[in-house]
Order: structure tokens, then C-alpha cells, then sequence
């Protein structure tokens, strides 16, 4: 060997090691790594890249991505959007961004890559370095956790019971679809305001005072009024607990809420039917019409006993706005109340005064609601009915209906007890004149029988009649 051929080999040598060294470094890394020159021209690769473009037998080097697949191959398309994030890369001086290379069994690798240029001194392209990092799993996961934020926010927006937040200060962090139904609001109009805002004025200070020990005990049940957008307060019940942050301090309240106003409403009518009437003196059906009056918010309310083979009614009770009036016997031709006269129950939520253009009560109130419902006796015949009328719109015609039904039962039955009492009555003055009528009869019979006897003994003459004295 020549001497000077020495250094030369020890150089290759060294070049060898670096290169084996760089390919075994490559190999190892869970990245996939090439280089290509100016011209877009494969370098080098390390297994994992050969592995993903499946070149693991491919002669590359000296190749450009056109040249390694034809234009039908499964990677055609992903290679060409490749040549464009080199250009990219050329171009601003490096690029990063996500690539999707696709695979035979259908699905697709996910890469974070990263394309970083160099130049010659001369400024012309030399070359491109690319390193890319599998997130095809991170990119699952992330799908997955946002597949199921998707059905949690569907759950959370269609779940029947209403759902808030507050925070530490007791401001709204959050509220769902139903509590928004519930009491009639637009989500703008809550997100951020005070909870104690929204409830009625002699509650808010009870709220200032148990809102801490509530986040002391981290749960609570409890039931209240609040607001309602149209101004009716609405009975709510609520169930709280304490949500906390990883260091155990306070993050948010998460609370259901349940408008239970119609099943609060159930529970006080039937209440009050046990025990209206029971008082001495107390008239039932003036008690129930201011009731029902009051409870439902109505001006008028009539209860009526149906007289003329049902084509009038007499009134029992009449409560108008806040007062009592004298009954009156009235027709039912025209009126609302004709058409409830046989059904269960009739409801006109609004506009009634225009379907009963002729019904003058209706014309003068103004009425624009009206629900009636029917009393039937124990033979199964309409005997009477209740009537309520309003200025405004119906807004709880469900409330209003079960109500109704619910008081019929009773007034229809002490419609018949009064009734019946009546006609006993009747049936008692009319024995106690026929008796007296009897009486006096018997009285100058006895009267005859003394002159009769009397005028026999003037002539003479036995008498006639035994009178008992």
C-alpha cells in the first residue's frame, strides 16, 4: 500500500463510521426522517420513512416523489400535497404542519411535520431536511374527546331537567336549553348576572345568607320562587352540589332545577277543597271562585247551575276583579259558555271576545282568555259549570285545565247536596202547610160538631156526635 493512500482510507473510514453512525441513530428514532436535494430528489430516508411510503425494497435515491409512484398509486395524491409543503419550505424558510399519508387497510398515518432548507453560500437550494412525528393516536384521541364533548353538550342542551352554574360570587357560569324553556329566558340575558336577581324580592336576602353555607356543606335541596321572563313567579325545586377544583378550593355550583309550579298548584287546590266549606257560615262556591280567581290570576270567575233543559244558568258565585257581584240567571246562547255545556273541559288561551262577538260581558272586560269546564251529576248529566275568564293570554293552559278538573269533582257534588237540600227544604214547608191545612180542618170539624149538638138539644133531641174534650 502507497503511504500516502493512508489518509485517505483512515478519512473513508471515518466517513463510513459517521454515515453508520447517522443511519443507526436514523433508524432508532420513532420519527420519520429524509433528506432531498434542490431538485426535490430523495437523499436519504430512515426505516421508519421507508416504512410509511412503503420503499422498504424501492431503489429511492435520486428519485423525485413523481418518479417512485404512478399517478393511480394509494399515495399519489398525498406525495403531491408533499412537493407543495416542500415548496413551501423552500419558499418561507422552513414549514410545519400536518400531513396524512393513506394505507392499504383504509385508514390513514397522521404526521406532525416539520421541513427545514438550507442553502449554499451562493444561495441556491441544497437541502430540505424532514422529520415527522406520528400524532395519528394523539389525533384519535382528540377526535374521540371531541366526539364525546359533542354528545355530552347534546345531553347537557336536551336534558329535561333544567341545569345551572354559578360562581364563587353566585353569578351564572353556565345554564342549559331547559332552564332557558323553564323560565322563558335568552341565554344572553343570564350568562354572567346574579342569581339573586332573578328571584322575588324578599328572597334575595335569604340568598346572600345561605349561598356561602351552601359552599361550606357542598350539596343542598331546597325549593323556592324565582321569575319568571313574564313576570309570574314559578315554583322551582333544587338540587345543588359544590364542583372543586384539584386542590380542594371551590370551582362552580352545578345544580338541577324542576319547575314544579303545576304539581305546587295540584298540592294547594287540593288542600284547600279539603277544607273549604267546613268553617260555619263559609259558602263553598263563593270560596272556590275567589280561589280559583286568585290561584290562576283570572278577572272573572262564575259558577252556574244549568236551568231550561241547559239552555240557561244560574249563577252560585260570581268573583269579579277582586269582588263579589249579586248572581244573575243568564242565556248561554252565544257565549262561551254554551260550548262548554256538555264537554269536559273548554279552554280559548286568547282572542275569545272575538269568537263571541254577541257575549256582552266578554265585549265589556275585554276578555281575551277563557277556560270552562263542566259539572256532571251522579247520573252522568251536566247539572252546572265553572267559567273563567281573563284580560290576558292563557299562558298555562295545562295548569289551568288540571285545576279545573280537579275542583269539578267537588262542586259538582256539593251542587247536588245543595240541591238536594233544597228540594228537602221544599219538600218540609210544603208538609208543615199541608199539616196546618189538616189542622184547621180537624179544628172546625170539631167547632160543627158542638153547634150540631147543641141545636139537637134545643129541640129536644140526643145528641148526635161524641167530642172528646
Amino acid at each position: 500500500m502507497n503511504i500516502h493512500e493512508r489518509p485517505h482510507k483512515k478519512e473513508r473510514d471515518d466517513q463510513q463510521d459517521a454515515e453508520l453512525k447517522l443511519s443507526t441513530l436514523m433508524d432508532s428514532m420513532p420519527d420519520f426522517v429524509c433528506f432531498k436535494d434542490g431538485e426535490g430528489r430523495w437523499l436519504e430516508a430512515n426505516a421508519h420513512a421507508l416504512k410509511v411510503f412503503q420503499l422498504e425494497n424501492v431503489d429511492y435515491k435520486g428519485k423525485r416523489n413523481t418518479e417512485l409512484v404512478s399517478a393511480d398509486h394509494l399515495f399519489h395524491d398525498a406525495l403531491k400535497e408533499c412537493d407543495i409543503s416542500d415548496e413551501a419550505a423552500w419558499r418561507d424558510g422552513a414549514w410545519r404542519g400536518e400531513e396524512i399519508i393513506p394505507q392499504p387497510d383504509g385508514g390513514a398515518f397522521v404526521f406532525d411535520v416539520i421541513k427545514a432548507p438550507s442553502f449554499s453560500p451562493d444561495g441556491s437550494r441544497k437541502t430540505l431536511t424532514i422529520v415527522g412525528r406520528d400524532i395519528t393516536q394523539r389525533k384519535r384521541a382528540e377526535e374521540s374527546l371531541r366526539e364525546s364533548d359533542a354528545r355530552f353538550h347534546a345531553l347537557f342542551e336536551r336534558a329535561p331537567l333544567g341545569y345551572q352554574s354559578l360562581d364563587e360570587d353566585g353569578r351564572f357560569i353556565e345554564v342549559n336549553q331547559a332552564w332557558l324553556d323553564a323560565l322563558g329566558y335568552q341565554r344572553e340575558e343570564i350568562i354572567g348576572k346574579w342569581f339573586g336577581d332573578f328571584l322575588p324580592p324578599e328572597l334575595v336576602n335569604a340568598f346572600r345568607e345561605r349561598f356561602p353555607l351552601f359552599k361550606a356543606a357542598g350539596k343542598i335541596h331546597s325549593e323556592f320562587q324565582m321569575f319568571h321572563r313574564d313576570g309570574r313567579k314559578r315554583f322551582i325545586a333544587f338540587e345543588g352540589r359544590i364542583g372543586y377544583h384539584p386542590d380542594g378550593t371551590f370551582k362552580q355550583t352545578h345544580c338541577i332545577l324542576s319547575d314544579i309550579t303545576e304539581q305546587n298548584r295540584i298540592e294547594k287546590t287540593l288542600s284547600f277543597l279539603a277544607s273549604c266549606g267546613l268553617k260555619p257560615g263559609e259558602d263553598f262556591f263563593q270560596e272556590l271562585a275567589r280561589y280559583l280567581g286568585e290561584s290562576l290570576g283570572m278577572d272573572f270567575v262564575c259558577i252556574d247551575r244549568l236551568t231550561g233543559d241547559c239552555l240557561t244558568a244560574q249563577t252560585e258565585a260570581m268573583f269579579v276583579n277582586g269582588k263579589f257581584e249579586d248572581n244573575v240567571e243568564y242565556a248561554l246562547k252565544d257565549t262561551p259558555c254554551g260550548d262548554v255545556v256538555g264537554e269536559t273541559v273548554c279552554c280559548f288561551p286568547e282572542g275569545v271576545r272575538h269568537l263571541f262577538p254577541k257575549d256582552t260581558v266578554l265585549q265589556d272586560m275585554s276578555a281575551e282568555s277563557y277556560i270552562g269546564v263542566t259539572l256532571w251529576g251522579y247520573t252522568g248529566k251536566p247539572i252546572g259549570l265553572i267559567a273563567v275568564i281573563g284580560s290576558r293570554p292563557l299562558a298555562n293552559t295545562q295548569l289551568a285545565e288540571s285545576i279545573l278538573k280537579l275542583v269539578a269533582v267537588r262542586a259538582a257534588g256539593e251542587l247536588e247536596r245543595k240541591q238536594s237540600e233544597e228540594k228537602l227544604k221544599q219538600k218540609m214547608h210544603d208538609l208543615e202547610r199541608f199539616n196546618l191545612l189538616t189542622v184547621d180542618r180537624e179544628l172546625r170539624m170539631v167547632e160543627l160538631k158542638k153547634e150540631i149538638n147543641a141545636m139537637l138539644e134545643s129541640l129536644g133531641k140526643k145528641p148526635k156526635y161524641k167530642i172528646a174534650e
